[in-house]
């Protein structure tokens, strides 16, 4: 799901934070995440990534 202004925000965590875009650890400690942009004749986006606690993780963000 986009946001406003055009971006896309995932949420990578071990439980629900309650927010679009959330994808589940599978309970492993620790992993990679790949982004790819198939085939795109655009130019490509910027990835920018932080990490939060997930009581920082809220739904207006």
């Amino acid at each position: 799901m986009r946001r406003q202004d055009g971006s896309v925000r995932i949420v990578v965590a071990h439980e629900d934070p309650g927010v679009p875009n959330w994808r589940d650890t599978a309970s492993h400690p620790s992993g990679s995440l790949s982004l790819r942009w198939f085939r795109s004749e655009a130019p490509l986006p910027t990835a920018q990534s932080q990490i939060v606690p997930l009581s920082g993780v809220t739904a207006l963000d």
